[in-house]
């Protein structure tokens, strides 16, 4: 993905995918494998850079997309950068899981370091760091609902901020969207 032209992500209110949030609707739920569109944002976020600051607005009181739906995005946005290593042509996988890469059984532990067991002697190999997606931000807004999330206090300061920082980390500073 290329993302050189982006400084960062604005998430407001957003849901894990279309089918999630039919599976929570009354009567029709369990009919959520009839959705045509998917939308699915969870499978989408991992794929973003680690590098990408995000910024999640999530008004507490939605009821249209859930809250736990934004709390889970979350999760896997800072999962970002874990999700894949490559060793000698082989493909990584996923936190916790065990498999094959490069002819060697790995896995990946929790503190963000892939490591290979089957080197020369046995021994562990480490293949790739990794550092967790520090730029990212959660904003919390307990009234907020789906569509009046941006009127509650320290929603726009917390926008403007964002954008600041992540544009200024970005360029010389000389470009800066809000001051």
């Amino acid at each position: 993905m290329e993302t050189s032209q982006i400084s960062g992500l604005i998430l407001e209110n957003t849901f894990t995918s279309i089918p999630d949030i039919v599976r929570g609707w009354p009567v029709i739920g369990p009919l959520s494998f009839a959705c045509t569109q998917r939308w699915n944002s969870a499978s989408k976020i991992p794929k973003i850079p680690a590098s990408l600051p995000i910024l999640f607005c999530s008004g507490r009181n939605d009821g249209v997309v859930p809250p736990p739906h934004m709390d889970k995005l979350w999760k896997l946005a800072k999962e970002r950068g874990r999700l894949a290593a490559s060793y000698r042509g082989g493909v990584g996988v996923g936190p916790g899981i065990r498999g094959r890469m490069g002819g060697m059984m790995c896995c990946t532990p929790s503190f963000g370091l892939v490591l290979c067991r089957g080197g020369a002697g046995g021994e562990e190999v480490p293949t790739e760091e990794w550092y967790p997606p520090d730029e990212d931000v959660f904003m919390s807004y307990t009234r907020g609902g789906h569509v009046d999330t941006c009127t509650q206090p320290g929603y726009w300061p917390a926008i403007e901020n964002f954008i600041n920082k992540t544009v200024s980390s970005s360029t010389s500073g000389d470009n800066q969207l809000m001051r």
